[in-house]
């Protein structure tokens, strides 16, 4: 993973997580607080309506008692009772002058609709409204008002509202009581006919309810919850809508009407989502609920939601930025550092890093452009020593030639010319002076070789590495009949290089491979691709793409504690007796073989064989 993604990674983690986690902590705690708010506004406002009407309908059961024992109606009622078909009568026109006076104030100051008087029988036998007067008098109530005659004899009594005949666009409700005479007994009713639209100005009252808030007042009637005044959203409600338990609508108004209390969000009359509250009014037997469309509770929480959500936007942006910055500082230096070293490792020794900065980084890169300019020193240093070496050990090896040729020259002809002069001891010598000169001037030979190896210029090109193996091994056994050889050439990838190196590296492993496996019958070499596990990678050190190969025989192995002096120059890991060379021909591979870019190592046994592995560029650098 980059510098860059591992920040970004940690911005995440330090910054963003604990910045979302932390918005939508606030968010919730902001919620449920509002949530909280609305839900105790609407139980108060609930609360407050049902003291409100029941403070209301309190006053009113007052003026009933009040009136129910009051002197002047007990005194009159007989009177009308006993002439309401003789209007005339003037002792019945006495008692209604007398009834008026005192029961016109309530009408005036109370605002009740009318006053009726009821005989035992259930009949009208007064009214304080004439308007009334001349029409009910001397009549039975209609239905529904009827029923409250019997409800009414033995204690005050609350009608349900129901609509005014005459004028259908009010609504009424009727508070009947029993009146006694001295003596205790019945003598009629005392009945207050109450005008709703006051306690509706209080239901409808939407103050502290919002826009789309209200407040309703229901009763239970066969099974579902009536309402009893007009909605805001069904002027024509009242009396007339009705919901019913389980079709999932005015969930809050079904249980306030069946004696529940308390508060959440619900569905309404509507099918809306609504927060509520809701009250059950025992005096009334009526349900009461106060509510807003959730659309509007959450109003708030949406913008809050959004200024959240901004909030963590803009820390987004800004920690963003703060990271690309900080990446920049930290990154872009050791990006540059990484570009530096990578062309030193392409061989360009006067790569530097531009220093920006005095932190941490900028004395990093400075002690990297010191090192550099070290390394430099040193390279040209080395470069200078090698090619002097190189020059020395050419110009020593082609000095000794002569006076190679001329020991080699002057032994053949003592050899050949003063033959019968020397005895057997003499002979052996001068064969073995004659042998030694022609080891020395292979060994000059290879000297050379191996110097010219690290002068010479390549010429880079494709290689057939089967074609150049195959070429290798017929010539290198052309002259040898007498040996049983297993050859197996495995499929190889072709390279780019310098043909003539690469032929003399296949040249010196596949001999090396031929004179090991002596005595072993068969011989068994084998060239091939490295694949699998032993592989060693495929990328190399600078990161390029490279082939494997490796060289594999059966002969007499080598001890792997040795296995460092392999490479090394005159390095022997067998005396000559037992097999004859100078030591140079791996030296020569892995010189070839560096030049190139590639990797060469071995692995073996002794008694079982060894194995060389190279690499080479897959493609022309």
């Amino acid at each position: 993973m980059s510098i860059h993604k591992k920040f970004l990674t940690l911005f995440l983690c330090l910054v963003i997580l604990p910045a979302f986690l932390a918005g939508a902590w606030n968010f919730y705690t902001v919620r449920a607080s509002l949530e909280k708010e609305v839900f105790s506004k609407l139980e108060s406002i609930a609360g407050l309506k049902v003291n409100n009407i029941e403070g209301f309908f309190k006053e009113r059961r007052g003026d009933v008692l009040a009136l129910q024992t009051a002197p002047v109606i007990i005194k009159n009622l007989p009177t009308l009772n006993r002439f309401t078909e003789k209007k005339t009568n003037p002792a019945y026109t006495k008692a209604v002058v007398e009834l008026d006076n005192h029961l016109k104030v309530y009408l005036e100051a109370y605002g009740y609709r009318d006053i009726m008087l009821k005989n035992p029988d259930g009949k009208v036998v007064y009214c304080v409204n004439k308007d009334h007067a001349a029409t009910e008098v001397g009549k039975p109530l209609s239905e529904p008002l009827c029923a409250i005659f019997e409800k009414g004899r033995k204690d005050p009594f609350f009608l349900n509202v129901y609509r005014d005949e005459i004028m259908p666009e009010q609504f009424l409700m009727m508070i009947a009581a029993p009146i006694h005479d001295s003596t205790g007994t019945f003598i009629g009713e005392l009945a207050f006919e109450v005008d709703m639209e006051t306690v509706y100005e209080l239901i409808q009252d939407v103050t502290g309810l919002g826009e789309t808030g209200e407040t309703l007042i229901g009763k239970m009637v066969d099974g579902g919850a009536t309402y009893l005044h007009p909605l805001r959203y069904d002027p024509a409600a009242a009396l007339k809508k009705k919901v019913i338990t389980g079709e999932g609508k005015g969930i809050p108004m079904l249980k306030a009407t069946q004696g529940e209390r308390g508060s959440g969000f619900s569905i309404d009359y509507r099918g809306e989502k609504v927060a509520a509250a809701w009250r059950y009014i025992p005096s009334l037997d009526c349900g009461i609920v106060a509510k807003i469309d959730f659309s509007e509770v959450s109003e708030p929480i949406k913008t809050m939601r959004n200024s959240a959500a901004v909030l963590l936007m803009v820390t987004l942006f800004l920690g963003a930025g703060i990271v690309f910055f900080i990446v920049r500082t930290i990154t872009v230096p050791i990006i540059n550092l990484t570009q530096a070293i990578k062309r030193i490792i392409e061989g360009n020794m006067s790569a530097r890093v531009e220093v920006t900065s005095s932190d941490e980084i900028g004395v990093l890169g400075q002690y990297f452009n010191k090192m550099t300019e070290d390394l430099k020193q040193r390279t040209m240093q080395l470069e200078t020593s090698n090619k002097e070496l190189e020059s020395f050990s050419y110009s020593v090896s082609h000095d000794l030639r002569a006076p190679l040729r001329a020991i080699n020259g002057f032994s053949k002809i003592i050899l050949e010319d003063y033959l019968d002069r020397l005895d057997d001891e003499g002979k052996r010598l001068f064969g073995i002076v004659r042998e030694n000169a022609k080891k020395m001037g292979q060994l000059i030979d290879d000297i050379l070789s191996f110097s010219r190896m690290g002068r010479n210029e390549m010429v880079v090109q494709s290689i057939d590495m089967e074609q150049l193996v195959e070429e290798v091994y017929q010539e290198l056994t052309a002259s040898v009949t007498e040996r049983k050889i297993q050859f197996s050439l495995k499929p190889l990838a072709p390279v780019y290089g310098d043909r003539p190196m690469i032929r003399q590296v296949m040249v010196n492993l596949i001999s090396n491979a031929l004179k090991f496996t002596q005595g072993r019958a068969p011989a068994v070499i084998e060239v091939g691709t490295i694949t699998g596990e032993r592989e060693k990678g495929g990328i190399g050190a600078a990161g390029k793409a490279e082939n494997s190969y490796y060289v594999k025989d059966n002969g007499v192995g080598f001890d792997m504690k040795y296995v460092d002096k392999l490479f090394g120059v005159f390095q022997r890991l067998h005396s000559e007796a037992e097999f004859t060379g100078t030591g140079i021909g791996l030296a020569i591979v892995k010189r070839v073989i560096t030049r190139h870019g590639g990797r060469v190592w071995a692995e073996g046994k002794v008694g079982a064989g060894a194995v060389v592995y190279f690499t080479l560029p897959a493609e022309r650098e």
